[in-house]
């Protein structure tokens, strides 16, 4: 069974912080360096319960270990293993929700843009390249 989680960590209290009260506990509330506002749950040792703005999944592997993966980390596996099912890029940019409407402003390409489901999000290897090639008619 996979639990879906955000990480929790202690961190030393951030310059800046001031102390308030919310719904009875007492948190720090401080601005970070891109200008977001944060706020986290004051520990007894004067550091604050960092929460992080990803979500993880934990799960257990084939040979029983633990694992971790980012939810965002599942959404570059699909994307690969639709391209290495044969997966037409405009299926997969379907599939992958990448619509005109909204934009990417990392890599500066539309979400309409096939190139960010097919160059950002797929990640084929060796191997599939040469299966691609394989796949061709003898000269």
């Amino acid at each position: 069974m996979a639990a879906v989680y955000k990480k929790k960590y202690p961190i030393q209290m951030p310059d800046g912080a001031e102390i308030i009260t919310r719904r009875g506990k007492t948190i720090a509330r401080w601005t970070n360096g891109k200008g977001q506002e944060r706020t986290a749950e004051l520990l007894d040792d004067g550091r604050v319960q960092f929460v992080s703005d990803c979500w993880y999944i934990r799960y257990t592997d084939a040979s029983g270990k633990m694992k971790r993966a980012s939810i965002h980390c599942l959404r570059h596996t699909f994307a690969t293993l639709l391209a290495r099912n044969g997966v037409s890029p405009a299926t997969a940019q379907k599939l992958m929700r990448h619509s005109p409407s909204t934009s990417l402003r990392a890599v500066s390409l539309s979400n309409g843009d096939i190139r960010l489901t097919m160059n950002i999000y797929t990640h084929l290897d060796l191997a599939d390249t040469a299966s691609a090639v394989a796949a061709l008619p003898a000269i």
